[in-house]
């Protein structure tokens, strides 16, 4: 099991009333996305990463050249983890179920 701690390092947080811990979440698929405007550079790496319990989120990484990093956190049923991976083109690593 490769957990969101190997890639992103330590961070803990309360989510939906529940500990995030990186280091207690496997990550199901992942993607990176750059986007280039005229005045910056956006870089976003993106997670979907699964608890002991089964339950799916998306932990999203947003870096802005000049700016601090952005993280989100947001909950995922099995079905938007599904879209969510086909509209980023991620890389799938283990099976949803």
């Amino acid at each position: 099991m490769t957990t969101l701690y190997a890639f992103v390092g330590s961070e803990i947080r309360i989510v939906d009333n529940a500990t995030f811990d990186t280091k207690n979440v496997e990550v199901v698929a992942k993607w990176v996305q750059h986007a280039y405007g005229e005045d910056d550079e956006t870089n976003e790496d993106g997670y979907i990463v699964r608890n002991a319990n089964g339950v799916l989120y998306a932990y999203v990484k947003y870096q802005c050249k000049g700016d601090d990093d952005v993280v989100t956190i947001h909950h995922l049923t099995e079905e938007e983890a599904i879209r969510l991976c086909s509209q980023t083109c991620a890389e799938i690593l283990v099976e949803f179920h």
